[in-house]
């Protein structure tokens, strides 16, 4: 009985396991949709990346200049508000020095400046804007414009803290410190950042 029994148990075991391989209608729809599938793939990869004899004339990478960038003469700027009595009040429009963009939507950080040895110098770690340090926090809007009142008089550099970099305000090439007396208000102008 073994004698039988074996041959005919790995007879239909080699059957069971070519029947499994085999194709059949409804396994070949579903290689024809694989097909179909990488063939448009393959269209839709050819649409979106130039060929390798696809010449390409002009690239446009970021920063590009906004609706905003040519606005020379500051009319963006609105007069700046009355501060508190006794504080000052600044406004002035974010412009990127070496690309002339606007920042819009962007968050600024004015910063008490440090005294050493009677030359004003920006700290030398910043924070994220810290009212008991002193900081003030401001953001620029839609057209870059910043406004921060109620200012403690005294003096001050003004940043912005990306997380993989820091820029400072500028004022022809060199770093901008910001001097404020009480009941004042300072329309600052273009305010480069570095």
């Amino acid at each position: 009985m073994r004698k039988i029994f074996f041959p005919i148990a790995l007879f239909i075991c080699i059957s069971l396991f070519y029947s499994s391989c085999s194709i059949s209608p409804s396994t070949s729809n579903v290689y024809e949709k694989q097909i179909k599938t990488a063939t448009q793939t393959s269209s839709f990869l050819n649409d979106i990346y130039p060929s390798s004899e696809t010449q390409v004339h002009e690239v446009l990478s970021y920063p590009l200049e906004n609706e905003y960038s040519q606005d020379k003469n500051n009319t963006l700027i609105k007069e700046v508000e009355e501060p508190a009595k006794g504080e000052a009040s600044i406004n002035g429009l974010l412009v990127i020095e070496a690309s002339n963009v606007i920042l819009k939507n962007t968050r600024v950080i004015l910063t008490p400046a440090q005294e050493i040895k009677g030359e004003y110098k920006p700290p030398e770690i910043l924070t994220s804007g810290f009212s008991e340090l002193g900081d003030y926090v401001g953001f620029a809007n839609e057209q870059g414009v910043i406004e921060i009142f109620n200012i403690r008089p005294g003096h001050y550099f003004l940043f912005i803290n990306f997380p993989d970099e820091t820029l400072i305000a500028t004022r022809d090439g060199k770093t901008l410190l910001i001097s404020l007396e009480k009941d004042k208000k300072y329309l600052l102008g273009r305010i480069e950042m570095k």
